[in-house]
């Protein structure tokens, strides 16, 4: 199929398909290696479609330092200064490259889990069943407030091993509005687009004055996005405005 770009009254059906392309070719590395053409396209992809799993949160995070994107336009900020849930993305990850490399890894419990998450991406009917995969995992802290990881489909965060406590959802922190991603940190929303030229104008615009309502009205095709919140970093006529709240 080709997918117009100026066409977002079917947003859902390029995202699906990138959903399950992505789980496609996570299994084809987890069967044959990982190879940099495969790994281009799953990041390429996760990024541009907003598809968050431990197996590409971990590509993301990667590829923005590799490339140096600027800390303000990463898309994973928050989930990389959490430094050992960010470590657990990255062994999800490499377990899956593991498995290539060693058949008789594939009979473990890792290798079945893995073997089913992905199946679960790679064959997604909708939108919803695509996206459980990234939905059950939990990103969790301990009282403490050391950062972990574990599996929503554990017991409740109050009998976990090590008294997890849920604080985040990384998976739930991204979105698609209108063909175009938008990942949260903080309480900021980023626009995936900016990481293609951080270097475009800035302007600074005070959430709720009358010229953040000028800027919202002179866009209405953008009033979904502005929908998002008070924080907002979003390109617009190859510009970026970034919109905070007054305090």
């Amino acid at each position: 199929m080709t997918f117009t770009q100026k066409d977002t009254s079917h947003t859902f059906i390029p995202q699906l398909w990138a959903t399950r392309r992505v789980g496609w070719l996570l299994d084809e590395m987890r069967l044959h290696g990982e190879s940099a053409e495969v790994k281009d396209e799953v990041t390429r992809l996760a990024r541009q479609f907003g598809i968050v799993t431990p197996y590409t949160a971990y590509l993301i995070m990667e590829d923005e330092h590799q490339r140096h994107v600027p800390l303000a336009a990463q898309n994973m900020r928050e989930l990389s200064a959490d430094v050992p849930t960010a470590a657990r993305t990255n062994d999800m990850y490499k377990s899956v490259d593991r498995e290539a490399k060693d058949e008789r890894s594939r009979n473990g419990a890792g290798a079945v889990d893995n073997a089913e998450n992905l199946a679960q991406l790679r064959n997604g009917e909708n939108l919803e069943q695509a996206a459980q995969m990234g939905q059950q995992f939990q990103f969790a802290a301990r009282p403490d407030q050391s950062a972990g990881f574990a599996l929503a489909k554990a017991p409740s965060p109050s009998t976990q091993p090590g008294g997890y406590r849920v604080a985040a959802n990384y998976a739930q922190q991204a979105r698609v509005i209108k063909g175009r991603a938008f990942y949260q940190n903080g309480d900021t929303w980023t626009d995936s687009t900016w990481q293609t030229n951080t270097s475009i104008k800035t302007r600074d615009i005070k959430f709720g004055t009358d010229e953040y309502f000028d800027l919202v009205k002179y866009h209405p095709e953008a009033n979904e996005w502005f929908a998002l919140g008070e924080d907002l970093d979003i390109v617009l006529d190859g510009a970026l405005y970034q919109v905070r709240h007054i305090d």
